[in-house]
């Protein structure tokens, strides 16, 4: 058999590989049942903060849009000017007396804010009367507000490959009646700087604002992902276009576009639409790095608790290694005692066996009777000369009393220990003995007696050499 290892050896070893399952199975416990619910609240969290953002994003722009329409109606709210083209519309004034009142008003009226780059008035009737600043472009149809409104941001004009902000607002009188339109093109430099920074500067996010043109929903500047278009006339992609419609709509909501992730958002206060996208590995890269942090710090915590219950546990398992290794020294010294009296006891009884063979064989070549008793007075062997006297054989006597004495004579086990010394052999005795069909056979009786002190062990053997036989048991 092959000897086992020494559990000491191993016992390092095992705590470690058992130190080490229990992280490994921790972790994955942990992931199973903390990171991964984890992850899709993060995720949630990211989501409601990308459409916050656009939502953001609409804000700003609505801001734009709502300074502008101050700024519309502060110029086509004065009284002195809705008077002069309330004149005009009647016939009273001439259209030179009506420009020469409103052109250099028109022209302070640009001084208020770089922003505003260009106004055109129209009368009653929808036609141009005066202008100042950057034109409108000729073959731009312009956009009025519906007869319920006073408002209405138009398309931008793309003028010398840059886009300018439409803003149209009807001047009425205090009974709000019609008296005119202005027209403002604006500069939307600070527009494109709302949409080209989002306010969400840890992430890299593409916005958009979008409006309805001729069935169509455009890109208000050039998209940043398509590169600078071909035409003043952006068209929004067909993946992008459902979503900008509903928030021209005033819908808002957030939806997975290919390889993007879409939030969108009305603008108020006008008929444009928001829309903020980024690539998918760009919008779940902050979560899974908060994941990966918060991966790391369970698993430094069970490191450092395990580091700290190891030292804990370290004088205690260092005692028992040695308690181990004692025991097993122990252990190896009795197993090596014990197989040394085992291989004694075999070569004991080998000893003995062999002696008992050669006693068997000397006492099978004596011609009388012989019988050997332990001190129990039980047979335990007799020879052939013995079985042919007196007919008992082996498997009759062997491990019995032989009850085969006379009356009023002591079987020869009691006799010998009574009447010999330790070890000495006795004088020959005249008896008679039954044998087993019943008849007395005379006998002369040899018997030596023996016993060890120490052991307690001994017994007895008698030799019954023949002589005249008497009669037979009654």
């Amino acid at each position: 058999m092959k000897p086992s290892r020494p559990y000491s050896r191993n016992l390092h070893r095992t705590i470690f590989i058992y130190s080490t399952s229990f992280i490994v199975i921790l972790a994955v416990l942990v992931s199973v049942f903390t990171i991964g619910p984890l992850y899709g609240r993060l995720l949630k969290v990211e989501e409601k903060g990308l459409v916050h953002t656009a939502e953001t994003q609409a804000t700003a722009v609505g801001e734009w849009v709502l300074r502008a329409r101050e700024l519309a109606l502060q110029i086509g709210g004065r009284t002195p000017m809705q008077d002069m083209l309330a004149a005009y519309n009647k016939g009273g004034v001439t259209l030179s007396e009506l420009v020469g009142h409103a052109k250099p008003r028109l022209m302070e009226a640009l001084l208020l804010t770089d922003e505003l780059v260009g106004i055109s008035r129209f009368d009653q009737s929808r036609k141009p009367v005066v202008q100042s600043g950057v034109p409108l472009l000729e073959d731009v149809l312009p956009q009025f507000p519906e007869e319920d409104q006073t408002f209405h941001l138009g398309w931008p004009q793309y003028i010398g490959g840059s886009p300018y902000g439409v803003v149209v607002v009807d001047i009425k009188d205090a009974k709000g009646g019609l008296l005119g339109t202005d027209i403002l093109l604006i500069d939307t430099t600070r527009l494109e700087k709302i949409v080209v920074n989002p306010s969400d500067s840890g992430r890299k996010l593409d916005t958009v604002i979008g409006f309805r043109h001729k069935e169509e929903v455009h890109s208000f500047f050039p998209l940043s992902r398509e590169g600078k278009p071909d035409s003043p006339e952006i068209r929004i992609p067909a993946a992008l276009a459902p979503f900008m419609e509903a928030a021209i709509k005033g819908e808002r909501g957030l939806a997975e576009v290919g390889e993007q992730i879409v939030a969108y958002a009305p603008v108020e206060g006008s008929s444009w639409g928001c829309l903020v996208r980024t690539d998918k590995t760009e919008f779940r890269t902050p979560v899974i790095n908060s994941l990966i942090r918060a991966f790391s710090g369970i698993l430094v915590f069970l490191v450092i608790g395990l580091l700290a219950l190891w030292f804990f546990l370290k004088p205690m398992i260092s005692r028992v290694y040695n308690d181990i290794r004692d025991l097993e020294e122990e252990a190896a010294a009795q197993t090596s005692l014990a197989q040394s009296e085992a291989q004694g006891r075999e070569r004991a009884g080998a000893a003995l066996k062999a002696a008992q063979e050669l006693d068997g064989a000397i006492f099978n070549q004596v011609q009388d009777p012989l019988i050997v008793y332990n001190l129990e007075g039980r047979v335990i062997h007799l020879n052939p000369a013995f079985s042919r006297v007196f007919g008992w054989g082996p498997d009759e006597c062997l491990g019995r009393k032989l009850d085969y004495a006379p009356p009023g004579q002591k079987p020869e086990p009691e006799q010998l220990a009574e009447g010999l010394e330790q070890g000495r052999a006795g004088s020959a005795v005249r008896t008679r003995r039954y044998n087993k069909k019943g008849r007395l056979i005379g006998v002369s009786l040899f018997a030596v007696f023996c016993r060890d002190e120490r052991t307690g062990q001994g017994g007895s053997a008698a030799i019954l050499r023949t002589e005249e036989a008497g009669p037979g048991r009654s």
